[in-house]
């Protein structure tokens, strides 16, 4: 019997990845260690600046800002780390630490939000 190993390979850096198995984070691929790739997909990067940008109507806005200890995919006012998920979600530690100022868009869950909708920044309530 011969055992064939299929290749995955990332499209924004066309190096090979790896197929992981996960036990607790759902199954996903990562790139090899020394891969110079920011690991992010097309769709993930444009989610971070459409949130970026509907959120610059209403104040200071920092793509991947800094929060503590923490680098947010999208800093609003020096203060409210956004996060988007697509596979894996934050850290616990993370999550834990910046309990009261995380917003977490999750485009896994379709019952909230799908692919194909966009932010709509008129109906931001902005009063924090």
């Amino acid at each position: 019997m011969m055992i064939v190993k299929k290749l995955f390979f990332c499209p924004e850096c066309k190096s090979e990845m790896i197929p992981v198995r996960g036990e607790i984070v759902q199954h996903h691929y990562r790139h090899k260690a020394d891969s110079t790739c920011s690991g992010e997909s097309a769709k993930h990067w444009s989610k971070k600046y459409e949130i970026a940008d509907a959120l610059s109507h209403f104040g200071k806005v920092e793509v991947e800002g800094r929060i503590g200890d923490y680098i947010a995919d999208v800093l609003f006012e020096d203060k409210w780390a956004f996060e988007v998920v697509y596979s894996n979600p934050p850290s616990d530690e993370k999550m834990n630490d910046l309990r009261d100022d995380l917003i977490i868009f999750n485009f896994n869950d379709r019952t909230i939000w799908g692919d194909s909708e966009s932010l709509d920044y008129d109906s931001v309530d902005t009063n924090f």
